[in-house]
């Protein structure tokens, strides 16, 4: 029940007192404190009513001050004292109502007329006494009458209706002209989206989304997941859920739907990106036997070409290529081989898919691998050596090149525990451990970057080629020739001569900027100088002999680099000539490395939960993810872009529900 203030002139109710801080208090039961709250408030029609009449009126609490507050309930002696109105106006409004008494002269009635009109010329105002006639009605009170009710809900219904109109008066537009002014105002990629979007089903059925904006959806979720996340807020796109549940087949086997896929996204490519080279290395892998359900196949054996053997898995074995002239690289295939040995099998289907990608059109111009065992094992088979470093594919040279980061560290390793000599010289770890020494304790320090994991690197420290690439650098020959000119140190004659070497062969081969400080960093070109320190490296290489520390016994023929090292100069070397002869001018040698397997392992592993070494089953989710994910960024990087349209029917067939 609404509450209401006593006090003449006061507005104030219980339902305007949202905020809870309007508080109502009850006349006094004591006769004298109720007549002076009567009085206080300029009620007189109130004086003569009973306490049983009075008990429902009730004075807010704008009219107390606060010292008349005990905490929250009223003092005994409490009178309302605040925003009162006059008592002039108040006693004459409640108790005298007013009586208009019409003269003689003020009516005129005329009889020729149908109405009679009143005029009124002189109006005299009597006041009489009416005893306790009175009323207090707000305007807010008024505002919900029955008649204003019936009035609003008049009103809404006039608007719903005009409303209603209003959309039938519009012009129609039918679906297909909606399309063609699509077509016609958008360009055919918006538009294309736009009509996919005209074209979903509702909410409730299954399927919602037809199979061709599903895989439009996946496109740009696997290029940028940010920019699907943000535009799912905007299109109505699908569901992760409904994207993981687009089946890819992905086996050892590269089917024709992959070969497909390669084929017309290497049609967009133009000749000079079609240059690349093909990485191979191998990760490992969790002995694991599973069931694929999708496939109905046991995955964990071993598995080449789709051919399975009763062996269980220990690595994947991993091909890749990397573009040359341009910065790219595509997964191609993997294999589940049982141990670290190329036999004649995966020869086979490495030499098999070689000749596929030459058919897709792809132009390889290198096999790039590490130099384990078994690599050097398949590089002597296809009579890889000192004096011929390629081999043929379908009248195709094909250049092998072993991985420079993997030689580097293999030499830093060797001249941990050996000591070098070549024409005389005698190249020695003692002399970088010396300065050292020297250094560490120093506030400023000739050498700041070499730590104690650079001079005495554990195993997993041994793996990482920075360490060794900050051992064989212009900054620790400098500081080795300061220090000896001071007499501090007497280095081995070789020692200062082979580190600058080392440090300027590793800027040649492994070059990635156009516009580098460092006078070998710039792209190969075949200068005079580059040529010239290649001459350099290949003598002091040819020549190196390796002598253990302790027993001074020879171990040369036991090392591998300095055969690989020579092989990777000469395939390069080579492979410059080539492709200047094809009107290429320079030659990126970062991009002949290994360095793209080693990010595409570690994203494999980021995707099995950081496991160093996953699944077979993990292996292929992971690998198709990639796979599908470098190939759209493939098609969508060209010179010349495909529509909409042509993406989705390239990849149609790809997928299976």
């Amino acid at each position: 029940m609404r509450t209401t203030c006593a006090v003449y002139g006061c507005a104030s109710t219980s339902y305007c007192n949202n905020s809870g801080e309007l508080r109502f208090h009850q006349f006094p039961k004591d006769k004298e404190r109720c007549q002076a709250w009567i009085k206080a408030c300029q009620r007189p029609d109130l004086k003569d009513k009973c306490f049983e009449s009075l008990k429902y009126l009730n004075v807010c609490s704008l009219h107390f001050e606060k010292k008349m507050y005990a905490k929250i309930n009223l003092k005994v002696t409490a009178v309302p004292t605040l925003n009162l109105p006059s008592p002039d106006v108040s006693i004459s409004t409640q108790t005298d109502p007013l009586i208009i008494v019409l003269t003689s002269r003020s009516v005129q009635v005329s009889e020729a007329n149908v109405g009679t009109s009143v005029q009124s010329t002189n109006t005299n105002f009597n006041e009489r006494s009416q005893g306790d006639y009175a009323s207090q009605t707000p305007a807010k009170l008024t505002d919900h009458t029955p008649r204003k009710r019936n009035l609003r809900q008049k009103v809404a219904e006039h608007k719903r209706e005009a409303k209603i109109l209003s959309r039938k008066t519009k012009v129609h537009i039918s679906k297909k002209q909606f399309e063609t002014g699509c077509d016609i105002y958008l360009n055919k990629n918006l538009s294309s989206i736009v009509k996919a979007h005209i074209n979903l089903k509702p909410h409730g059925k299954r399927n919602r989304y037809s199979k061709e904006f599903k895989l439009f959806a996946l496109n740009m979720y696997y290029t940028s997941p940010q920019c699907y996340r943000f535009l799912a807020k905007t299109l109505c796109l699908p569901s992760k859920n409904t994207l993981s549940s687009m089946y890819i087949p992905m086996t050892t086997h590269i089917n024709e739907h992959m070969r497909d896929a390669l084929s017309a996204t290497a049609k967009l490519m133009s000749l000079s990106q079609k240059e690349c080279v093909m990485c191979m290395d191998e990760i490992s892998l969790k002995y694991y036997l599973g069931y694929d359900l999708k496939q109905g196949r046991i995955v964990g054996s071993h598995e080449v070409d789709g051919q399975q053997r009763p062996l269980a898995a220990e690595f994947a074995f991993t091909i890749m290529l990397r573009g040359i002239t341009s910065n790219w690289k595509q997964p191609i295939g993997f294999a589940f081989i049982s141990s670290s040995e190329i036999d004649g099998q995966l020869a086979d289907w490495i030499m098999n898919i070689m000749k596929n990608l030459f058919t897709m059109g792809f132009r390889i111009r290198a096999l790039v691998s590490d130099q384990r065992s078994d690599f050097l094992q398949f590089a002597k088979s296809k009579g890889i050596s000192k004096e011929k470093s390629f081999f043929k594919i379908d009248g195709k040279k094909i250049y092998y090149i072993f991985d420079v980061r993997h030689i580097i560290k293999c030499i830093r390793n060797n001249l941990i525990k050996n000591n070098f000599e070549y024409n005389g010289k005698t190249v020695s770890w003692d002399d970088i451990q010396m300065l050292y020494n020297l250094e560490v304790k120093k506030d400023m320090r000739s050498v700041p970057k070499l730590t104690d994991a650079h001079i005495f690197p554990n195993n997993f420290q041994r793996q990482k080629v920075r360490f060794a690439t900050q051992v064989f650098s212009n900054s620790v020959v400098a500081a080795l020739e300061t220090y000896a000119a001071s007499g501090q140190i007497t280095p081995a004659n070789g020692t200062v001569e082979f580190i600058k070497t080392v440090d300027n062969l590793f800027d040649l081969l492994n070059s990635s900027n156009l516009h580098s400080r460092k006078p070998y960093g710039k792209p190969f070109r075949g200068d005079s100088s580059e040529l010239e320190l290649l001459d350099q490296a290949q003598h002091i290489f040819n020549n190196l002999i390796i002598k253990n520390k302790r027993t001074g016994k020879d171990v040369t023929n036991t090392v591998k680099f300095t055969k690989t090292l020579i092989i990777t100069m000469n395939s390069i070397r080579q492979m410059l000539v080539d492709m200047q002869n094809d009107g290429y001018v320079y030659l990126f040698t970062r991009r002949l490395n290994n360095d793209c397997l080693e990010n595409f392992f570690r994203l494999i592993r980021q995707a099995s939960g950081n496991c160093r070494k996953p699944t077979c089953l993990q292996f292929t989710r992971a690998f198709r993810k990639s796979y599908f994910c470098q190939l759209m960024q493939l098609s969508d990087g060209r010179n010349c872009s495909e529509d909409f349209d042509s993406i989705l029917l390239k990849y149609n067939s790809f997928f299976k529900k």
